[in-house]
């Protein structure tokens, strides 16, 4: 899982800049690392960091317009092209349950941060076992009452 975080980490990276060289090597590491880790994921989708990263390389390709390749150097404007086609490729094809791209366009429709679901989980774990505690702490009273009387 490190080597994924460290990859989407730089995917990251890349994308906001719009460097298409880096970011052209960047996803074919990324897919080679998802197939890897394919069997280590729970359910039937991608991971939510995954598929954020996929929807911000979708957005910075999305986001060059025709000026925007013209004033793109050659070796930028072929790995652009390139990792166009490649990415439009891999959407396509089949994930576990469902395509990747219908993955990607269900996170966009409600982006939830892992993070926040993670801090949300957390509190709530921590509530119940608050609950249970508080529970516990009551049954031993009433046995304590009990054995007074």
């Amino acid at each position: 899982m490190e080597a994924l975080e460290k990859i989407l980490d730089d995917t990251t990276k890349h994308a906001k800049i719009s460097d298409f060289n880096q970011l052209d090597d960047d996803f074919e590491k990324l897919k080679n690392e998802v197939a890897k880790q394919s069997a280590t994921f729970t359910g039937e989708t991608l991971p939510k960091r995954v598929l954020k990263v996929f929807m911000m390389v979708e957005d910075c390709i999305n986001d060059v317009s025709a000026a925007d390749k013209k004033t793109m150097k050659k070796p930028n404007l072929t790995s652009y092209n390139k990792l166009k086609q490649k990415f439009k490729k891999y959407l396509e094809a089949e994930g576990e349950q469902e395509k990747y791209q219908a993955q990607v366009t269900k996170y966009r429709e409600n982006p939830v941060n892992s993070e926040d679901e993670a801090a949300e989980k957390e509190k709530k774990e921590k509530k119940d076992k608050k609950v249970v505690k508080e529970e516990e702490k009551e049954e031993s009273d009433e046995e304590e009452d009990e054995e007074e009387e």
